[in-house]
C-alpha cells in the first residue's frame, strides 16, 4: 500500500506469486517492488539496484564496474542504449530472455519453531 511496511497481506500476495505466478506476473512484482514512487517507469539506477540484489541473493560477488558493464550490455542488446528509464513493457522485453529461470523460481521457506517445553 505504498507506506514503506509489508503487511501480512502483501507478503501473503508476493509469496503466491512467487511459487505460482506466471513469469509476467513475477515481472511485474518485481518491477512494482522497485517502481517505489509508482511513476511507473524504473530508472536504469533502479534496475542495477535490482540486478544487484537479485545476484547477492546467489551469492555472486560483482564489482560496481561489472554491474555497470552487465546493464549497459543489457540495454543495448534490447535496443534501449539511450534510455534512462524503462516502462514495464520495456522492462519484460530486456528480461525476456530469462522468462525461463522466472518460471522455474519458487520461494522456499524452510523455517524451524522452537517451542518450549510447557
Amino acid at each position: 500500500d505504498g507506506n514503506g511496511f509489508i503487511s501480512f497481506q502483501e507478503f501473503l500476495n508476493m509469496s503466491v506469486i512467487f511459487s505460482k505466478g506466471s513469469p509476467e506476473d513475477k515481472l511485474k512484482l518485481m518491477f512494482d517492488m522497485y517502481d517505489a514512487n509508482k511513476s511507473g517507469f524504473l530508472h536504469r539506477d533502479q534496475f542495477k539496484k535490482m540486478l544487484k540484489s537479485m545476484m547477492e541473493l546467489v551469492d555472486s560477488t560483482v564489482s560496481a564496474e561489472q554491474m555497470d558493464n552487465l546493464v549497459e550490455t543489457m540495454f543495448v542488446a534490447a535496443g534501449f542504449q539511450n534510455k534512462q528509464e524503462l516502462t514495464l513493457g520495456d522492462f519484460n522485453l530486456l528480461l525476456h530472455d530469462h522468462k525461463e529461470e522466472l518460471s522455474n523460481a519458487r520461494m522456499q521457506l524452510n523455517t524451524t519453531i522452537d517451542v518450549p517445553d510447557i
